[in-house]
Order: C-alpha cells, then sequence, then structure tokens
C-alpha cells in the first residue's frame, strides 16, 4: 500500500508542480503581436499566442555556464573524468548489497538419501546428527 501511495504521489507533482515550477523558473512572459511579427519566436503559449523564453535567471544562468564550458572545454573534459574516477573509487569501497548477510545463529543440513528410503529411516538419520552433537556439546 505504502508503495501505491508514492508511486501515486509522484505521477501528481509530475503532473502538476514540476511545469509550473519550470514555468517560473525559467521566466516565460508574453510578447506583444508587433514584436512577435518582427521577430521569429515560438508560438507555443496558450492559444497560439507568442512566447519569450530567453528571460529568467534560470535560462540566463544556464546560457552562461554552457558558454564558459565550451570556452574551457579541455577544463570540463579533465574535470569530468577526475569525477568519473573518484566516484569509480569511492564505489568500489562501499558495500554493494540492499541487506548485508546477517548470522541468525542457525544453520540447515540437507539429507539425501537414495531413493525409496523409508521416511522412518530418514528421520532416524537426522535423530542421529542430533545425538552426536549433544554428546560433542558436554
Amino acid at each position: 500500500m505504502a508503495v501505491l501511495f508514492a508511486i501515486a504521489a509522484s505521477y501528481l507533482i509530475a503532473i502538476f508542480f514540476v511545469p509550473v515550477a519550470a514555468a517560473r523558473l525559467m521566466g516565460r512572459r508574453d510578447v506583444p503581436q508587433a514584436e512577435a511579427a518582427a521577430s521569429e519566436s515560438p508560438t507555443d503559449g496558450p492559444g497560439g499566442s507568442p512566447m519569450r523564453t530567453d528571460g529568467g535567471w534560470l535560462v540566463g544562468g544556464y546560457r552562461r555556464l554552457l558558454l564558459a564550458s565550451l570556452r574551457f572545454k579541455w577544463a570540463v573534459l579533465g574535470l569530468s573524468v577526475a569525477l568519473f574516477t573518484v566516484a569509480v573509487v569511492v564505489m568500489s569501497q562501499t558495500g554493494t548489497e540492499l541487506f548485508p548477510p546477517v548470522d541468525s545463529g542457525q544453520f540447515t543440513i540437507y539429507v539425501r538419501a537414495p531413493s525409496g528410503t523409508r521416511i522412518e529411516k530418514i528421520r532416524g538419520t537426522g535423530e542421529g546428527g542430533r545425538e552426536r552433537d549433544r554428546r560433542r556439546d558436554r
């Protein structure tokens, strides 16, 4: 039930919250019709109205970061390789299992008997092993 709730909540956030947050962060503004006719802006706004997507601090910051990355491409490549190497080293030193093995203090013994062996004889085999363990523990 908890997994179902988590999936439903994730879906609702993806449908309702993410588009609103993206529109606010990217600074979407309407363009007057005269300016839209002079420029080649896309018509993806509500009702087919032209929209300007060049404003907003997120888009501007991304543009500056992209241009700086292209200007210093060898530094970006070196940093990427260094970070990847650090990640590989860190991952090799951490555990990879979701649930680590736990010693419960119990063990299981599997006994294989020939085909056709009577069940009473098989039970006796198990009892003989228990008796040996009791004698050994004393």
